[in-house]
């Protein structure tokens, strides 16, 4: 039961800055454990710094920003939570113009904990 996501892309949305630790990277390790390709997008290049409460975290390489990515290639959406993150991103219109995007499509999405509020 190693293979259920293989060759299946998953996207991470976050922020640059203020995504919850370990909201990232559990949901990410069962992902590719499970044969899925993960893939963290975020609205800059660059990295992302990760929180663990209210200290800093490590620091995650970007993936793909915004302006590189399209609903149609990926097969799901991961939204780690934290505090600060969904405020930062629901106040990205690129996030939001991609999240109408997969959900339109239909694309299945995980939200985490303050993560809904990005989908207010």
């Amino acid at each position: 039961m190693a293979n259920e996501l293989a060759h299946r892309r998953i996207a991470f949305l976050v922020a640059n800055e203020g995504v919850e630790q370990v909201e990232l990277t559990a949901p990410w390790d069962a992902v590719t454990k499970h044969g899925g390709i993960a893939e963290l997008i975020a609205p800059k290049s660059g990295r992302v710094e990760a929180m663990n409460h209210l200290d800093h975290g490590d620091t995650f390489v970007v993936d793909h920003n915004l302006g590189e990515v399209s609903a149609s290639d990926y097969d799901g959406v991961v939204l780690p939570g934290g505090v600060a993150n969904p405020d930062r991103l629901r106040l990205e219109a690129p996030a939001i113009a991609f999240l109408q995007e997969l959900f339109a499509a239909g694309v299945p999405a995980a939200a985490i904990c303050h993560a809904p509020w990005t989908l207010v």
